[in-house]
């Protein structure tokens, strides 16, 4: 469970406080029984109990999104890349206007190098995926961590200026693929295991 709000974004008005949650699924079946698992789960029913408690007037949040993704072969798990105490966690979702320009997006990652890339210049993949569900298709949604906010700015400083990304981004194959790009830096909530 992550948080993210202006503060975390550098004095960003656009981000009001948000939560993010992370629930890696073995497959489709747990993601589509995930609700009635907690239902039946006496725990989490009382732990909930100010959640379901909460009046309609004053509800303790005012939306849920939801986004399945499916994690690509390079990086098919989620996985805690640092348990630093500053650690800063950055979401990136890459919208692309069509289907084939997402799948070239994707490739570029994987086959094309993209993420060794990232691996090599310290910005340690949390998890990649492809979104098959959810708000602003098609997209391939990401995140790093990093131990800290200087962290992130030398890696990202490193990424930039590192030759095989220059080729990469020169590919005119991969021309055109990510037509916006949302970016949230996240800090983890007290428990969180990533």
């Amino acid at each position: 469970m992550f948080w993210s709000n202006a503060e975390v974004n550098d004095g960003n008005a656009a981000y009001e406080t948000q939560v993010f949650v992370v629930v890696p699924h073995p497959d489709g079946a747990s993601f589509a029984e995930m609700d009635g698992r907690l239902l039946a789960d006496a725990q989490y029913m009382k732990d909930a109990a100010p959640l379901f408690g909460a009046p309609m007037a004053d509800p303790l949040f005012d939306t849920c999104s939801s986004a399945l993704l499916r994690g690509f072969a390079t990086c098919p798990q989620v996985r805690q890349v640092t348990d630093a105490p500053e650690r800063l966690l950055q979401l990136r979702i890459y919208n692309s206007y069509t289907i084939e320009r997402n799948a070239k997006k994707i490739a570029m990652f994987e086959g094309g190098g993209e993420l060794a890339i990232f691996r090599a210049c310290g910005m340690g993949p949390v998890f990649f995926g492809q979104a098959l569900a959810g708000d602003r298709l098609p997209n391939l949604t990401y995140m790093l961590g990093f131990a800290d906010k200087a962290a992130k700015e030398a890696a990202w400083k490193s990424f930039i200026s590192h030759p095989d990304w220059k080729a990469l981004k020169a590919d005119p194959q991969y021309k055109d693929t990510a037509n916006k790009i949302t970016n949230i830096l996240l800090r983890p909530s007290k428990g969180s295991q990533l």
